[in-house]
């Protein structure tokens, strides 16, 4: 995800790694993002977080009382 203005200038850190407080260490000089840490623990945080929701719906439709709604009503 590269924005206007995402080239590090040594000192101060790109816009991507600015707006998630990491250290910046890609540079024109480099032209390729040395670290995706924080974007990579973000994404295992929404894949865990979505694995317990659908584990949470898988079990909410197991209930008894789901399965007559799932047959359309019918005992």
């Amino acid at each position: 995800m590269l924005v206007a203005n995402a080239w590090s200038s040594g000192s101060s850190s790109c816009t991507e790694c600015s707006n998630r407080k990491v250290r910046c260490q890609f540079t024109k000089e480099t032209s390729r993002r040395m670290s995706y840490i924080k974007q990579v623990q973000d994404l295992e945080k929404q894949l865990q977080n979505s694995k317990q929701q659908f584990q949470h719906l898988q079990k909410g439709m197991m209930r008894p009382d789901c399965m007559a709604d799932m047959d359309g009503g019918v005992p």
